[in-house]
């Protein structure tokens, strides 16, 4: 059964002339739900013999968010999502033998997703989290889909008021070719009564407005909320300087590097990352050092006699990367630095949880950084969500070692 807003997206999908269509809302209002649904329907209808694409950030959202929506919407309606190759078949609605629908999966998380995308033609693509997705990506997926009654549907987030989805889509639509379909949490009505009052607990000011009430609205101010900040710093457990620990480092040629260690606490699933030490190489003011020389340092003054079991190194700084495997061994590894808007998030929830914590008077340079870390406001005016590239080094490396994922893909550089 689908909600109010759920419907609206169907009909909008489904109507006669619409050519794209985009569905907005805040975190989990149902929207990768509604779309799903009146895709799959469309296609199983429309593009019998058709390839048509399923367009994520990246392929960990197709293959954990969207295909598993897709294949659960279908069998519930009697249809079959079957796997093919690097995609998926599946079957059309009609009784004549028609071939199924070629379901093409298509990662749009970068630039060069443009190139990808411009070697299909479909019938339909869905895009999920399009505002993630270079704007240029969205454009040639959206020109790709070319057939006859061909038409997309895009399902996001709001991010900024400037940012070209609001602009070129939402505030233009028509309801003809063009629609636009808002969602709330209300829309989705497997939500328990009291997750609107436990999300308004955790976030205010803008972000609340996004992530809560759906708006188009401005990031502005701290990128991480200056209390749960200093709530973060304290004395930490006897056990952090016991076992082993972490290292997560943003290198720098010709300007500042550091370098972060870091453990965990507590049993799995209530772990604490304790930020133990920090260490920190200004070029500009004490001269420049190789990165082999720093990798020693880092190795002699901070790591010291510990085990290291992971070391997480800006991806792109290979020479570091390449020094660090030669001082750390192959525990050394290229950091997930994109995309950096969930990264932030992440970081950010793992603050008002109490789950990331500093010790005190162990880690002050990343403190500082930390509480003058600020939303770009000319980047915001141009429609991103950015921070101001400024004094950053220490939130590059905290960002580092808190969202890269032990599971994540990684290649070590050796030199």
């Amino acid at each position: 059964m689908l909600s109010d807003g759920q419907r609206r997206v169907w009909d909008a999908v489904h109507a006669q002339d619409a050519e794209t269509i985009v569905v907005h809302g805040p975190i989990r209002s149902g929207k990768t739900y509604a779309a799903a649904a009146a895709w799959v329907a469309w296609c199983a209808q429309w593009a019998p013999g058709q390839t048509v694409g399923l367009v994520g950030h990246t392929q960990q959202q197709i293959d954990r968010v969207m295909a598993p929506a897709c294949r659960e919407i279908a069998e519930h309606v009697g249809l079959s999502w079957t796997r093919a190759g690097v995609g998926w078949e599946l079957a059309t609605a009609s009784w004549d033998g028609s071939p199924p629908a070629t379901v093409v999966p298509l990662v749009a998380g970068d630039r060069g997703s443009e190139t990808r995308a411009r070697g299909f033609t479909f019938a339909t693509a869905w895009l999920d989290e399009a505002a993630a997705m270079p704007e240029t990506t969205v454009h040639t997926v959206l020109d790709r889909c070319s057939l006859p009654y061909a038409r997309s549907v895009l399902s996001t987030q709001p991010e900024g008021p400037g940012h070209w989805i609001n602009r070129d889509l939402i505030q233009t639509a028509d309801g003809t070719e063009l629609h636009a379909v808002p969602m709330t949490l209300a829309d989705n009505p497997s939500l328990p009564a009291n997750y609107e009052q436990r999300l308004r607990r955790r976030y205010q000011g803008p972000l609340a407005r996004r992530l809560i009430d759906g708006e188009w609205v401005a990031q502005t101010g701290l990128v991480w909320p200056a209390d749960a900040i200093t709530a973060a710093v304290g004395d930490p457990p006897p056990s952090v300087w016991e076992g082993p620990c972490r290292l997560a480092v943003d290198p720098a040629e010709s300007t500042v590097t550091h370098a972060l260690l870091t453990t965990d606490v507590g049993q799995p699933g209530k772990r604490v990352r304790w930020v133990m030490a920090e260490w920190r190489h200004d070029h500009r003011a004490h001269g420049p050092l190789p990165a082999w020389e720093q990798a020693a340092r880092i190795r002699r003054d901070l790591v010291g006699g510990r085990d290291v079991t992971v070391c997480h190194v800006d991806p792109s700084a290979p020479d570091m990367i390449s020094a660090l495997t030669e001082e750390l061994g192959r525990v050394v590894k290229p950091a997930i630095s994109k995309p950096l808007l969930p990264a932030l998030k992440y970081v950010r929830d793992r603050l008002e949880r109490g789950r990331l914590m500093i010790a005190a008077g162990r880690a002050g340079t990343l403190v500082s950084e930390m509480l003058g870390y600020r939303w770009d406001n000319a980047a915001t005016a141009r429609g991103e969500d950015r921070p101001v590239k400024e004094n950053d080094h220490s939130c590059d490396a905290l960002r580092y070692d808190v969202w890269t994922r032990p599971h994540s893909p990684v290649r070590v550089v050796r030199r």
